[in-house]
């Protein structure tokens, strides 16, 4: 007499991210299986195996570009032609420009869990008798009160095959051009000429680029 019990479980998972990507599997076994009250020179057999395949293939690509293109001028202050002339002033140009840049990507792959107690194995060989049998196995597999001469093997495989490719590619160009002129200042032609004065001309420029990646 046989009695074999197969239980094949498999999981595969091939994912392909952009950016940001977050995989985990768990797998479930069927319930626990039991082999009882088989007659004489039985072959009692449970088997399990169990095979999870992971393929993870992360690609981030990254491009900022900042571009500013300012042009600030004050006006002319001219005197010209009197009497008695005033003062000339010019005011101030000023650029400024301010630019702040985060990028953040993690990507991650979480283990494949796999629930419950998981044995590796149990075998018996009954001679005049048998009436304790084999138990363990994944969650409580067993073969019990089997007749005289029997065969008894509980079985059980567990393979876990993770493969993760991660590509990162940033590029950050950040580009600011800038001109500044102050007018011009002009006292003349006058019979009592005052002070001729031209403003500041003063460029800014702050740029603060953060790239933070997590490949796990």
């Amino acid at each position: 007499m046989k009695n074999i019990i197969k239980k094949v479980s498999i999981t595969g998972a091939t994912v392909l991210g952009s950016v940001c990507m977050v995989v985990s599997g768990v797998v479930g076994v069927a319930s626990a299986d039991s082999i009882d009250l088989t007659g004489p020179y039985s072959l009692n057999r449970i088997s399990r195996h169990v095979d999870i395949n992971r393929i993870v293939d992360n690609r981030n690509n990254v491009v900022v570009r900042n571009n500013s293109v300012q042009t600030a001028r004050s006006g002319d202050a001219i005197v010209t032609h009197n009497t008695r002339g005033g003062d000339a002033f010019t005011g101030n140009a000023r650029n400024e420009n301010i630019t702040s840049t985060h990028v953040g990507i993690s990507n991650g792959i979480g283990g494949a869990g796999f629930g419950g107690d998981y044995g590796g194995g149990c075998g018996s060989s009954c001679g005049g008798g048998c009436g304790g049998g084999c138990g363990g196995g994944y969650g409580g597999d067993s073969i019990h009160f089997t007749g005289p001469g029997s065969e008894n093997k509980i079985e059980s495989s567990y393979r876990n095959t993770s493969l993760v490719t991660n590509t990162n590619n940033v590029a950050v160009d950040n580009n600011n051009l800038q001109y500044a002129t102050s007018g011009n200042a002009i006292v003349s032609g006058n019979t009592f000429g005052g002070s001729a004065l031209t403003g500041d001309a003063v460029n800014t420029n702050r740029t603060s680029t953060d790239v933070n990646i997590v490949n796990r």
